[in-house]
């Protein structure tokens, strides 16, 4: 008999899909993550008894079920710090987090902020759809102004939340978006956020075909996407249009954005344009990022794809942080040692006898006893 071992580095992506029947709406867009996910997985020979998928609760929350991996399904809101305990127990894991925007925005949205802001190892996949799908179409936190829903039978009032400012806002070091149905897009994102170490946020535009069809239509329809979308991409202008005639550029003398057509009013490839900063693996420290001469650039936010170009902290640069936190705390030193600022030695003291040998007004110094500083009392008198 012959058997053959198959590595992770072999895997199909269909090696990835569990044998649990998909349940989500047909034509959904949850379909179309699952399947990036998984092509991503197996692309990057994810090893399946070393990954955990984590969910809270919503139609998001189903993912683990259709993963041959680990996976938890815990409670409303609480799957990032679920998953942090996860990582911190055994950081040898690959922990994926996986919710919604009610679900991570809403009720999870104070585990969502600590969890960016302190920078855990996770890959954190928001599905965007702008609707509570799971509890029959109430309006949630990225509703935009006027949404009519069960919750919200005159339009809503609120203005909506941006997944991506809220990231951005928390501190997070990579944040991306992508959209369900531009497969080769969101499964390159979903590679380049688990290459990234740190907590890494991915927003993704997905269509709810049953309580909010098309609601991301004037970003990704067919006619509309090519004036609507940004694609990012390292050292490159943010350049748009059918034709990539359109692109952002910096004011001249001024801190502001405007579109501009290249090649009207003399506008061609100029060192001002606004260009995508991130580095595919950002580990800059923010310490490095702001050497002179090299100013750190301010990230784009408005774009299909976002990253911070802010690093994140290695483990030698928590090292010298600690060192040079030591140094501020340490006690001045004592007289007669070099000095910091410059290598001149102060002049020394005088040197002490040794103990016993010190006398004073015909006493000898011991232990307890008053010494004179100032050596030998005069004779006589």
């Amino acid at each position: 008999m012959t058997v053959t071992t198959i590595t992770d580095a072999q895997l199909a992506p269909k090696d990835y899909a569990s044998d649990q029947e998909v349940r989500w709406c047909p034509g959904c867009g949850d379909y179309a993550i699952l399947k990036a996910v998984q092509k991503a997985c197996a692309e990057m020979g994810v090893q399946r008894d070393q990954t955990v998928f984590v969910s809270g609760i919503g139609c998001a929350a189903r993912f683990p079920y259709y993963m041959t991996t680990y996976g938890f399904h815990t409670v409303h809101g609480r799957a990032p710090a679920i998953a942090t305990g996860i990582k911190l127990a055994n950081p040898d894991l690959d922990v994926w987090v996986m919710t919604g925007d009610g679900d991570g925005l809403s009720i999870g949205g104070n585990h969502m902020l600590h969890v960016l802001r302190r920078n855990v190892d996770l890959q954190i996949i928001l599905f965007n759809n702008e609707i509570y799908g799971l509890t029959k179409g109430q309006y949630s936190p990225t509703s935009r102004r006027g949404t009519k829903s069960p919750s919200t039978p005159l339009g809503s009032l609120e203005y909506p939340v941006s997944a991506c400012v809220f990231a951005l806002g928390a501190g997070a070091r990579f944040v991306a978006r992508s959209v369900d149905t531009q497969q080769a897009h969101l499964v390159g994102v979903l590679k380049r956020a688990r290459a990234h170490q740190g907590a890494s946020f991915v927003e993704i535009l997905q269509n709810c075909v049953v309580f909010n069809d098309a609601v991301f239509e004037h970003i990704t329809g067919k006619a509309e996407a090519p004036d609507a979308q940004i694609v990012v991409e390292h050292g490159q202008p943010l350049l748009f249009g059918k034709s990539k005639e359109k692109g952002l550029r910096l004011v001249p003398g001024k801190l502001e954005l405007e579109v501009v057509t290249v090649g009207e009013n003399s506008v061609r490839f100029p060192r001002r344009w606004a260009c995508c900063t991130a580095t595919p693996r950002c580990r800059t420290s923010a310490r490095c990022t702001r050497r002179p001469g090299k100013p750190r650039a301010k990230p784009i936010s408005m774009s299909c794809f976002v990253k911070s170009a802010r690093g994140w902290w290695r483990a030698n640069d928590c090292a010298q942080v600690r060192k040079d936190r030591a140094s501020r705390l340490r006690p001045p030193q004592r007289r007669g040692s070099t000095c910091r600022a410059c290598p001149r030695r102060r002049r020394a003291p005088q040197e002490r006898p040794a103990r016993g040998d010190r006398t004073t007004t015909g006493a000898t110094v011991g232990r307890g006893a008053a010494a004179n500083r100032h050596g030998p009392a005069p004779a006589g008198g």
